[in-house]
């Protein structure tokens, strides 16, 4: 698992946190328009994962239900990264319509069953709520190395390849490429071993049921809308990060290079400290590192606002935010896996890839809205990315997008987790679970 989340981070990171800088900045794209289309694209999205998930839940193969897919889309990632950076010099009406079916088709479709394939396989290889946290937590691990490895990398290697368009789609595809690599290996080396089919059999119930009933199902569960809001707001606050940064440290610091340096000191900690909450996640509970990373993530905003210029303070800022992303992003999978277990003990239906549609729908909606929000308000105050020198007010308002929007976010995710108590409940629901299997055995 450790692999497919390396090779299936690229493509969300790129999306994430470096495209929209192409786009304003190398593309000479408006930003409010850029903005508009990345919104829409999001209604898109989130029919998609329930589609998309769907889909995958009824797949039935020698491969398994997810494993085929993993696959399948670690080949078609590598075409849809590339095709981002393609962006042809034609009229600008035309571009824009690029833009818009490139997009969709990289992230609607290939992302969206990408995804939704990696965060379900573990559910489809444990049903063992201990060892799914675990996996996650080593998945996540590789996730945050990959992470480190482009955000510490990226802009100085596109740079040294000359900055313009063709630099971008060396880099990405590059990238990609090795990302299509890792995902096959963990294709060959796992096996699926829950079946759906003789769980719904002993549970008296149909593996196979209609998407109204599916998505019923889901809608009902409280746990999944909980969980849906807290991923949405995590990856704003990831995202937003991850995609100001570039313009804080060009306008706001004066030098773009900062920017992998920030980036560095915003992902290297994920990294480091993942692998540690493995060995405490049991007994501390998923809601209690999640609340904890919340809160952190208020305490690093409230650095970046009270000391904007400092290069020795915006980093601490930055490693506090990284802690503060990091034990949230740990444990979404895991917290979404356990309410896979609640929608079944509900309702009798077992919608393993839909469930988890709520990692990447919240994922997707998450950065769409943040970027969607702040490329509205950078396009509102004059900002023009062809231009070497931004206005005071657009200066001012890539400060506040820095430190004070991540603040309003962190307080969204600690309200919500405030109102979070599967992890107490989830012991006697798997209790009344296998006293149902066993009845119908």
């Amino acid at each position: 698992m450790t692999l497919a989340y390396m090779g299936g981070s690229p493509i969300f990171l790129i999306i994430s946190a470096y495209l929209t800088y192409f786009y304003t900045n190398v593309a000479g794209l408006n930003p409010g328009v850029v903005g508009t289309i990345l919104l829409v694209s999001r209604v898109l999205d989130g029919i998609s994962d329930l589609v998309f998930g769907n889909m995958i839940d009824k797949t039935r193969t020698k491969m398994g239900v997810c494993r085929p897919w993993v696959f399948r889309m670690s080949i078609f990632g590598l075409i849809g990264i590339v095709s981002l950076f393609t962006v042809p010099h034609i009229a600008p009406v035309a571009q824009y319509v690029y833009v818009f079916v490139s997009y969709n088709l990289a992230n609607a479709v290939i992302a969206t069953i990408y995804q939704l394939s990696i965060i379900s396989l573990p559910t489809y290889l444990t049903r063992d709520q201990g060892e799914r946290g675990i996996l996650y937590i080593w998945a996540n691990t590789g996730q945050f190395i990959m992470q480190f490895i482009l955000s510490t990398f990226m802009f100085t290697v596109v740079t040294a390849l000359g900055g313009d368009q063709r630099a971008w789609i060396i880099v990405t595809g590059c990238i990609a490429f090795l990302g299509m690599i890792l995902t096959m290996i963990c294709v060959a080396m796992c096996k699926e071993e829950v079946d759906p089919d003789e769980i719904a059999k002993a549970s008296g119930t149909e593996a196979k049921v209609p998407f109204i009933q599916v998505l019923k199902a889901v809608v009902t569960n409280k746990y999944w809308w909980m969980i849906l809001g807290f991923v949405t707001l995590g990856t704003a606050v990831y995202s937003g990060t991850a995609m100001i940064t570039p313009y804080y440290s060009q306008y706001v610091l004066g030098n773009t290079t900062l920017a992998d340096m920030l980036n560095s000191f915003f992902a290297f900690p994920m990294m480091i400290m993942t692998p540690f909450l493995g060995f405490v996640v049991n007994k501390v509970g998923k809601r209690n590192i999640a609340l904890f990373g919340a809160s952190m993530i208020a305490v690093g905003s409230v650095v970046a606002a009270l000391f904007p210029h400092s290069i020795p303070m915006l980093c601490t800022a930055q490693i506090l935010k990284s802690v503060g992303v990091g034990c949230p992003t740990a444990v979404y999978a895991a917290m979404l896996a356990d309410s896979i277990e609640f929608g079944q003990w509900k309702t009798g239906i077992r919608a393993q890839a839909v469930m988890m549609g709520a990692q990447s729908s919240g994922g997707k909606i998450g950065a769409g809205l943040i970027t969607s929000a702040m490329t509205w308000i950078m396009a509102a105050v004059g900002y023009n990315g062809m231009l070497e020198v931004q206005s005071p007010s657009t200066v001012a308002a890539i400060q506040k997008l820095y430190s004070v929007l991540p603040l309003g976010l962190a307080a969204g995710m600690i309200l919500i987790l405030v109102f979070y108590d599967l992890d107490k409940r989830y012991p006697q629901i798997m209790a009344d679970l296998k006293v149902r299997e066993h009845e119908n055995a």
